[in-house]
């Protein structure tokens, strides 16, 4: 589970950054950031926000499919900019892709995110991932606001094994 979240950002018409600090044992998470826009002005945010049981920070929680067996059932809380929302994977079918680091067997999937209250599908994401026990994060693609985020991955090391209880 996430203990903290830290994210510069560097955009044309802001730059700053984001921090998150969760306590998963009082079901908070203490929000900071800090923006300096283009025209010199400074906005800054402060929150304690109550979050659900295992809420995941934003880029964590597209690790944390890899501790479920059945994928094409996976759905998590996220919680990012003092909102939460339930993501869930679908299941779009085994592909075979290329990437800097080599050609991989994956499982594609679509991000849904769910913003609590609304059922409507917020955002449009894949994933790819690789079809084996490590399922790997090979490639994903996003569309934003102001066009897409891409990611392929470059290079990949194995770590030591180790052994930990996985989440309830």
């Amino acid at each position: 589970l996430p203990l903290r979240q830290e994210l510069s950002q560097s955009e044309s018409a802001r730059t700053g950054k984001r921090l998150v600090v969760f306590d998963q044992t009082k079901k908070v998470v203490k929000y900071y950031s800090k923006l300096l826009k283009k025209n010199g002005e400074v906005e800054e945010v402060r929150r304690d926000d109550a979050v659900n049981n295992n809420a995941q920070d934003l880029f964590g929680a597209i690790y944390f499919y890899r501790f479920i067996d059945d994928l094409k059932l996976a759905n998590f809380p996220v919680h990012d900019r003092w909102k939460e929302w339930n993501s869930e994977l679908k299941y779009l079918g085994e592909e075979k892709i290329q990437v800097p680091a080599g050609e991989f067997n994956t499982l594609r999937f679509s991000v849904i995110p769910r913003i609590a209250g609304n059922l409507e599908s917020k955002g449009d994401a894949e994933l790819w991932i690789t079809n084996d026990t490590r399922k790997l994060l090979v490639k994903f693609r996003a569309k934003v606001k102001i066009g897409s985020i891409t990611g392929d991955l470059r290079e990949y090391v194995p770590g030591k094994e180790f052994s930990y209880p996985l989440p309830a």
